[in-house]
């Protein structure tokens, strides 16, 4: 009995529930299959290798690749909170938006040379890897400098401030 895979396979679930941990174990006709090697994972999440608890991050869309300690058939056992996967997915799919946009007049609040002076902004760099923004902001002086948006402060003229 302890021998038998199939009940590896159901503590191994079981545990999982346990835990509070999101299973990517599917039902069949009453039997629990768990992630091979070969496999499409069809939902990014965390996963650990039955033969010696090897941890991966398996991609959505990507094949279970084959325990690198222990090739062969490998079982992947899921750990990944489901929390934390839909936290991810959700950053992924909304990146925030800039906090100044292309014409707004700003003041350089960072340190060196610069400090104080003013000008628009000219470019936004959205970051792609990081999601931190960057400007491209032109001085009054003719001269460009590139920032964080925490380095800038929307200018506000006295005109604005009455209005």
């Amino acid at each position: 009995m302890y021998g038998d895979l199939t009940y590896w396979l159901f503590v191994a679930v079981m545990w999982s529930r346990h835990r509070g941990f999101e299973t990517a174990a599917r039902a069949h006709k009453g039997r629990i299959f768990m992630p091979q090697n070969g496999e499409r994972n069809r939902k990014f999440g965390f996963f650990k290798s039955r033969c010696c608890g090897r941890e991966i991050a398996v991609p959505k869309d990507s094949h279970f690749p084959a325990c690198p300690n222990h090739p062969g058939l490998t079982i992947w056992i899921p750990i990944g909170n489901d929390n934390i996967v839909q936290l991810i997915e959700k950053r992924k799919s909304d990146p925030p938006a800039p906090r100044f946009k292309v014409g707004d007049q700003v003041t350089f609040v960072g340190t060196g040379s610069q400090k104080g002076k003013q000008g628009p902004v000219i470019e936004v760099i959205e970051g792609h890897v990081d999601f931190v923004h960057r400007y491209i902001v032109q001085l009054d002086d003719g001269s460009l400098i590139r920032c964080f948006g925490f380095e800038l402060e929307r200018f506000e003229n006295e005109s604005s401030k009455t209005a």
